[in-house]
């Protein structure tokens, strides 16, 4: 399954030890700091920057996008305009609406969603690109100088509208190998700093930029697998310790044998998760969460059932955390 006899000739570099995943525009009190500007502009959604905050963290989309959005579509929730669709802030986004949401915070929950799925992940990554599709008959210039305006007042970088201080992407690590073989002298843990102030301690596998037969990243994954790896560098469970207590934690798992496989996920603090994924030629992946109030420092990934004793196979891409507060 891993091309295990390619001769490819690979270095260690300083990611050996440490590897720096930083990236804008993270700031860790801007809960606040959009309550504090919600409440200036006398907009009924004041009261819910934690919850901006909380799903720009979940899904990875800077909290300041989805309310500049708001202000450019309905002055941050103080008029509907055309739309007649209950506390609806963000004009439909971007299709007709027919009941409006049960509350602000379904609202921002769904938008931040809608921002992931439908723009950021499909490679929608500027405020301009996003009014082509967010406004079908075409978003005047005024909306997107609207939307920048807020966007740049809060600090917010438009080159980068997500919010990653606590996401983990392997690819940072795209000069990794794409072979196990390759780490035949590994003998440390990955270490990652992340802009939010807390660092990563991977244990139990290694980064891989093109592991083979994965059924939904073909992008560099950190995983294990047996007999792919040399016990003295993987082990069957994946272990994640964090230097500062974390929260909101969850990953992108892959399920890389050909059976269908069982995994569990647990935490310190005594959160757990079972999942079941497809074989690696199915839909084998799946984002687990742990509950997201607890205040974890340490993850634990295991397979439940291999499809034989000694046989797993399995990787993790964005790995996201938020600090406690």
């Amino acid at each position: 399954m891993r091309n295990l006899l390619r001769a490819l000739a690979f270095s260690l570099t300083a990611c050996l030890f440490v590897c720096q995943a930083y990236a804008a525009p993270y700031d860790s009190s801007l809960g606040t700091t959009i309550d504090n500007f919600l409440t200036s502009q006398g907009s009924p959604l004041a009261g819910n920057g934690s919850v901006f905050y909380s799903q720009g963290v979940f899904f990875n989309v800077d909290p300041r996008l989805l309310l500049a959005i708001a202000g450019a579509e309905t002055s941050y929730g103080s008029s509907y305009g055309s739309t007649s669709c209950s506390l609806d802030a963000w004009g439909s986004l971007p299709n007709p609406c027919t009941s409006g949401y049960a509350s602000y915070t379904v609202g921002i929950e769904t938008v931040a969603a809608i921002m992931r799925q439908s723009y950021l992940n499909l490679g929608v990554t500027t405020i301009s690109g996003i009014a082509t599709q967010y406004c079908p008959g075409g978003c005047s210039a005024a909306w997107i100088t609207a939307v920048t305006s807020v966007y740049q007042s809060l600090n917010g970088d438009p080159t980068n509208l997500t919010f990653p201080g606590s996401l983990i992407d392997f690819e940072d690590f795209s000069n990794s190998p794409d072979y196990f073989a390759a780490y035949s002298q590994w003998n440390s843990p990955l270490v990652i700093s992340t802009a939010s102030g807390v660092t990563a301690y991977l244990y139990g596998g290694v980064t891989l930029s093109a592991a083979t037969s994965l059924p939904g990243d073909a992008s560099t994954t950190y995983g294990t697998a047996n007999p792919y790896c040399i016990p003295s560098i993987c082990s069957s469970e994946i272990e994640i310790d964090f230097s500062s207590p974390v929260i909101n934690f969850s990953t992108f798992l892959i399920n890389g044998n050909t059976v269908s496989v069982s995994y569990e996920v647990q935490d310190d603090a005594g959160g757990y998760t079972v999942v079941t994924l497809a074989d690696n030629y199915s839909s084998g992946v799946g984002t687990i969460a742990l509950p997201p109030t607890d205040r974890i420092t340490r993850v634990f990934i295991d397979p439940l059932s291999s499809g034989g004793c000694c046989a797993w196979d399995y990787f993790i891409d964005n790995v996201a955390f938020a600090p406690a507060p």
